[in-house]
């Protein structure tokens, strides 16, 4: 069994899903993904990026 992590870095979630960071950021301008912060890191929710790249706005 794996166990996916519920929050990834930003930078990870480039490697993991093949985003750019401008992609990320654009869609969470639109207020299609939420960054969340975390002390200094910004993370985001995998479920949720799973959730907007199968069903985009």
């Amino acid at each position: 069994m794996t166990d996916k992590p519920l929050y990834v870095p930003i930078k990870q979630c480039k490697d993991y899903f093949s985003l750019s960071r401008d992609t990320i950021y654009r869609a969470a301008a639109r207020g299609e993904i939420t960054i969340h912060k975390v002390g200094c890191r910004s993370l985001l929710k995998v479920s949720e990026i799973e959730m907007w790249i199968e069903n985009p706005a």
